[in-house]
């Protein structure tokens, strides 16, 4: 973000706030953790450098492609994202995909926010 290059980073369980207007690496304004009602009225997650949390990310992504950190090292296998995916549409019978509003932007800047269009 602002620029359209293919990445923005999808956090299930999260609502997050970001200034578009800040910086690479300093735009994460805050966090806090989706109970399971789909609020955003969670615990705050520590955003300071020195914590450390467990992500679930494709090979696509964990090999350093389109910019992200190659994390492919610290990188321990567990399941295939798209035996997942397709198991889990399988015991659903189907999935109805929606917009969520947990991603909020904001701006303290020249650069608008993106208008979401479902």
């Amino acid at each position: 973000m602002p620029a359209v290059s293919g990445r923005f980073p999808q956090a299930s369980g999260l609502c997050v706030t970001y200034d578009i207007s800040a910086a690479p690496g300093s735009r994460v304004m805050g966090a806090v953790r989706q109970p399971g009602d789909g609020s955003c009225t969670g615990a705050p997650v520590d955003l300071a450098a020195a914590s450390w949390y467990t992500i679930a990310e494709n090979d696509f992504t964990t090999n350093g492609s389109v910019g992200y950190p190659d994390f492919a090292s610290r990188a321990r296998t567990r399941e295939i994202l798209d035996h997942v995916v397709a198991d889990h549409i399988t015991a659903a019978g189907s999935i109805t995909p929606a917009i969520q509003g947990r991603i909020a932007c904001t701006t303290s800047g020249p650069t608008a926010c993106p208008v979401v269009t479902p």
